[in-house]
């Protein structure tokens, strides 16, 4: 579940980046959003015949982005992905760079070559939750992690409601978001986990 979580906002920060062509609701929220930061609450599930949920708080800014939930903490900041359970009070430090990770994960490895990796599929008019919004449906133009990503967004460009990720093992995970705020860019200091601060008690495994 934390790769697909990982996996979900590797895309988002993907996503950012992206030039805006024709101006439509998708690129109007990729263009107010690309050198500001993303702030939103989520809530997901995940599987068929065993369910998994959960939900959290996320930061997404540039190559970086912090993740609060299901009792973990997730802060990665473009190269370094830090995992903290506080009440276990364990620490994992992994990579997220070089060919075991695929290149995907590493959202500062595909930056540049965005329109190289996906490609727009489809975009209809549906609803979600009661609300009008545009159904973008994105496709890898090369072997990821991810088959395809549904992104549900308003018809002005100004919010992100849901997401569905779909995986190459056929798994998927449905995401629903709210409170979806684009704010000015802040400190990056706020994805980097100050493990020198934690205490002694702390169990501090780096996989790097």
């Amino acid at each position: 579940m934390k790769f697909r979580l990982i996996l979900f906002f590797s895309a988002l920060l993907l996503l950012c980046p992206v030039a805006a062509a024709g101006q439509d609701a998708l690129d109007r929220l990729i263009a107010s959003s690309r050198t500001g930061r993303l702030e939103f609450d989520y809530s997901f599930s995940s599987g068929l015949d065993t369910r998994m949920t959960g939900r959290g708080h996320a930061l997404v800014q540039g190559e970086c982005f912090f993740i609060n939930g299901n009792g973990l903490e997730i802060y990665c900041d473009g190269k370094t992905a830090a995992s903290i359970d506080r009440e276990s009070k364990e620490v994992i430090i992994e990579s997220i760079e070089g060919e075991d990770c695929g290149n995907y994960i590493n959202p500062a490895s595909l930056i540049t070559y965005i329109d190289k990796h996906f490609r727009r599929k489809s975009c209809i008019k549906t609803n979600y939750a009661g609300l009008a919004v545009l159904k973008y449906v994105l496709e890898p133009v090369r072997e990821t992690g991810i088959s395809r990503i549904s992104l549900f967004v308003s018809t002005d460009g100004k919010k992100l409601f849901g997401a569905s990720v779909s995986t190459v093992d056929a798994g998927s995970t449905d995401f629903n978001i709210s409170d979806f705020r684009v704010l000015p860019a802040g400190a990056l200091s706020d994805f980097v986990l100050d493990c020198a601060g934690l205490g002694p008690s702390y169990i501090i495994t780096d996989l790097r």
